[in-house]
């Protein structure tokens, strides 16, 4: 499946505050099954994503670890939840739309983050893999819940 592989490889560069190089054009273009870029295929999945985070969750603020191009982050914002996200991927925060552009950054979920949130989201695979990067990753979400 390939949703299931895309986002093993992916958290697990995440988890472990691996460089992000790898996930260029190239990885987004074919590395997802479906590219992965703005169009209505992903603005869709993740709209719902936030429809149903806001209907059985409704929090006020919400992290992204791994936010990639930033859809989940724009789609919360839009229902009006504060939502800000972290990836590390240097091309894919290039890709983020402008409307999000200062809520999304640079970054690996191994580091502190500047605040709390109501809800911290994990994509897919990021608690499934062991050793220091993943418990490192998992410490810093715990302490910005």
């Amino acid at each position: 499946m390939w949703r299931s592989r895309w986002a093993v490889e992916y958290n697990h560069a995440l988890a472990s505050g691996m460089d992000g190089s790898r996930f260029d054009a190239t990885y987004f273009a074919t590395g997802c099954g479906l590219p992965y870029e703005r169009n209505a295929h992903w603005l869709g999945f993740f709209g719902g994503i936030a429809d149903r985070i806001v209907r059985e969750i409704n929090p006020r603020t919400a992290l992204d670890a791994g936010c990639a191009m930033g859809f989940l982050v724009e789609a919360l914002r839009e229902r009006g939840v504060e939502a800000y996200g972290v990836d590390i991927s240097e091309y894919a925060i290039s890709q983020v739309h402008p409307s999000v552009k200062p809520y999304c950054r640079l970054g690996s979920i191994t580091e502190p983050f500047e605040r709390r949130y109501d809800l911290n989201h994990l994509h897919r695979g990021v608690r499934a893999h062991a050793g220091g990067g993943g418990r490192a990753g998992d410490r810093q979400l715990c302490r910005a819940y």
